[in-house]
C-alpha cells in the first residue's frame, strides 16, 4: 500500500509540474489574450506646449490633471507617470517631474519631448501603417477539418 501511495505522490507532483511550463508556453503563444494595460497620467504634446514655467500650481493643476505621484516630504516636487502594456510588445513608460519654487513652476523634468518650433506649424495628419489581414482558422475550426466536419 505505501509503495502505491509514493508512486501516486510522485505522478502527481511530475504531472503538475507541467502545468506551470505550459502555462508560461500559452502566455508566450498567440492562444492567449493579455490586456493592454494602460496606466497614469495621459500628457499631450499640446499641454507640454502649454506649460511654463511661472505658472502656479493651480494652472498647472488644470492643464494636466492631478499629478500621479506627490511625495509627502517633497510638497514642491510632483511626478506624471505614464504606463502602457500593449497585448504584444514592450511596456511603454513616459515620466514627467515638474519642481516648484513658492508655489510657482520652476523646472520641468523628464522624457517629455521639447515644444515645437515657433513659427512652424505642426502637422496634425498622422500616418499608421496597417498590417495586411492574415485570416487565420481557429483551434475549432482546425479540429473541424481534422476530423472532415469542417464547412468552406
Amino acid at each position: 500500500m505505501r509503495p502505491l501511495l509514493v508512486c501516486l505522490a510522485c505522478a502527481a507532483t511530475v504531472s503538475l509540474s507541467g502545468c506551470g511550463s505550459m502555462a508560461r508556453s500559452l502566455e508566450e503563444s498567440s492562444i492567449t489574450y493579455r490586456i493592454p494595460l494602460q496606466q497614469g497620467n495621459v500628457v499631450e504634446q499640446s499641454q507640454l506646449d502649454a506649460l511654463q514655467p511661472g505658472m502656479d500650481k493651480r494652472q498647472v493643476r488644470n492643464l494636466l490633471g492631478t499629478p500621479m505621484l506627490v511625495d509627502p516630504f517633497h510638497q514642491n516636487r510632483w511626478d506624471y507617470v505614464y504606463s502602457f502594456r500593449p497585448i504584444r510588445g514592450d511596456t511603454e513608460q513616459r515620466r514627467l517631474t515638474l519642481h516648484f519654487e513658492n508655489d510657482v513652476l520652476s523646472r520641468i523634468e523628464g522624457d517629455a519631448r521639447a515644444k515645437a518650433a515657433e513659427g512652424v506649424p505642426r502637422s496634425r495628419e498622422t500616418v499608421v501603417d496597417v498590417p495586411d489581414y492574415e485570416s487565420r482558422d481557429s483551434l475549432w475550426d482546425k479540429t473541424l477539418d481534422t476530423i472532415g466536419l469542417g464547412g468552406d
